[in-house]
């Protein structure tokens, strides 16, 4: 079928760059109507006999036919010319250039379908469209919620604002799992109870029972300090690792990188490049 020439005005709206969750769910409960769904979503059975297959091209064509009408032009245009004479080699190719996949994805997906409130929609219909247009969406992504994706989707959801730059940092790292999530919060935990310290490392403190000041107070015996695990003084890893960051674990380098480009974007948007020679760079670099 010639897309150009088509005449036939779209039963549904019309597929755009921006609406393909919703789209499917409609073109999917029209060839369901029509018995061709099927056709679109398996390719052709070479072990079939001759007439079976004759059959199945023609199912594939007229299903490619009800398709074409309720696609905008600019898709079109994304098509192959055959992808016009066979439904699945049309909805294989609209799969491959708009159903979300990645494991990124279906974080953000998952996190706004459970984020879901009824308060937030202005009617009950709109509320229930939205929950079965995330279903979808979430199902395209062909991502199985295994048990690190599933302690991960539970930290994204429930972590405070100041610790939110973790997530996109396991968005981007591969093979990322609770166990190493874990492991960073833990590390950032004992960070920021080393800079309310002053910076100085934590101490594990305990009394002296042979040494006691003139007031009679036991001395206090610091020799549990935390000790750097690169150079064995007394205070955290970062210390080592803000001297030589070469050295810093991915993770920690990924959110330097994230907080340099923060430090940058507000600088600019404060000063407007009426910043002194060295000041900006000075400042991005902290």
């Amino acid at each position: 079928m010639d897309p150009e020439t088509s005449s036939f005005k779209s039963p549904i709206r019309q597929l755009t760059d921006n609406n393909y969750s919703e789209w499917l769910i409609d073109v999917k409960a029209l060839l369901r109507g029509k018995k061709l769904w099927n056709y679109t979503q398996e390719a052709p059975d070479p072990d079939k006999s001759v007439t079976a297959q004759a059959k199945w091209r023609d199912s594939a064509m007229e299903a490619a036919d009800l398709i074409t009408p309720t696609i905008s032009g600019p898709v079109k245009q994304k098509l192959q010319a055959n992808a016009f004479d066979d439904g699945y080699l049309m909805m294989t190719s609209l799969v491959n250039i708009y159903a979300p996949k990645g494991d990124a994805e279906f974080m953000r997906l998952t996190r706004e379908y459970y984020s879901l409130r009824y308060e937030d929609f202005d009617s009950m219909t709109h509320y229930l469209t939205q929950i079965k247009t995330l279903e979808e969406r979430i199902r395209g992504t062909n991502v199985i919620l295994d048990d690190d994706k599933q302690t991960l989707l539970c930290l994204g959801m429930t972590l405070p604002e100041r610790f939110q730059y973790f997530t996109k940092i396991w968005a981007v790292t591969l093979g990322m799992t609770a166990d190493k999530a874990r492991s960073m919060l833990l590390e950032e935990e004992r960070r920021e109870k080393t800079l309310d310290t002053g910076g100085v490392g934590l101490v594990a403190t305990t009394r002296h029972p042979g040494k006691r000041m003139p007031s009679g107070k036991a001395i206090l015996n610091y020799e549990h300090e935390v000790k750097c695990s690169r150079c064995g003084k007394p205070h955290e890893d970062e210390v080592c690792w803000k001297l030589h960051p070469e050295l810093a674990p991915e993770w920690l380098q990924e959110r330097w990188t994230i907080e340099k480009r923060s430090r940058k974007r507000k600088w600019d948007e404060l000063q407007q490049d009426q910043e002194a020679p060295g000041e900006k760079e000075a400042f991005i670099n902290l």
